[in-house]
């Protein structure tokens, strides 16, 4: 229905995870036939909404990933294609809520891949990379409870928000390799850091999305 609003549209995901996966597949099994043979991981929504359903992401979101797992097997690209998820934008203690309640899909997600924008430094006030690490480490053993192998848990975003100037961008490049060591110790694999600032110290510039292999 295009007329329906986001809520009544997200309740309607349940019965579409297999269109979707059709959809994913179709488009590597295309790339392969001309040769783009390099697509080794799939990730369904960035950073979807939590409207979807009251208090969580629902039922609907994450039958998406049932439907991707169907219809990658059917088309025999399971074995060489991986998914990667939920990519949730609330952070980790958000995330441990999904896990608990939704934990019988976390099986069918090879990767879990998290989005973070909000620790920064540890001896400041507000949220901290040690309080993230806690909340990780947390996520980390839920993981391990609902699977039958190690957990595989990255960051896909994450970053501390500086405004550009020199100073900002310093004092933020200490703070996100504080929260790598942290989080590194707690079991996560990998971050990929991005950087919301501007392209140079002129208030005038628009600000952009820079991105950074972390």
């Amino acid at each position: 229905n295009p007329d329906a609003s986001w809520e009544e549209w997200a309740y309607e995901l349940v019965d579409s995870g297999e269109e979707i996966g059709e959809s994913y597949a179709g488009l590597i099994m295309h790339l392969e036939e001309e040769g783009l043979d390099n697509v080794r991981a799939v990730s369904i929504m960035n950073e979807p909404d939590a409207s979807i359903s009251k208090g969580g992401y629902g039922p609907g979101f994450w039958a998406l990933y049932a439907g991707m797992d169907r219809a990658l097997r059917h088309y025999g690209l399971r074995d060489h294609v991986e998914i990667i998820g939920p990519e949730l934008c609330s952070g980790p203690a958000s995330l441990a809520r999904e896990i608990e309640a939704y934990g019988d899909v976390i099986p069918l997600i090879d990767v879990i891949s998290d989005h973070n924008y909000k620790f920064g430094f540890d001896y400041e006030l507000g949220f901290q990379p040690s309080e993230g690490a806690r909340r990780y480490a947390e996520v980390y053993r839920l993981l391990s409870e609902r699977l039958d192998h190690e957990p595989r848990l990255v960051q896909g975003e994450f970053s501390a928000d500086a405004g550009g100037t020199v100073d900002e961008l310093y004092t933020e490049s200490l703070s996100l390799a504080e929260q790598f060591v942290q989080n590194v110790n707690v079991g996560l694999d990998g971050q990929l850091r991005w950087n919301w600032g501007r392209a140079g110290p002129s208030a005038g510039m628009d600000g952009f999305w820079r991105l950074f292999q972390g």
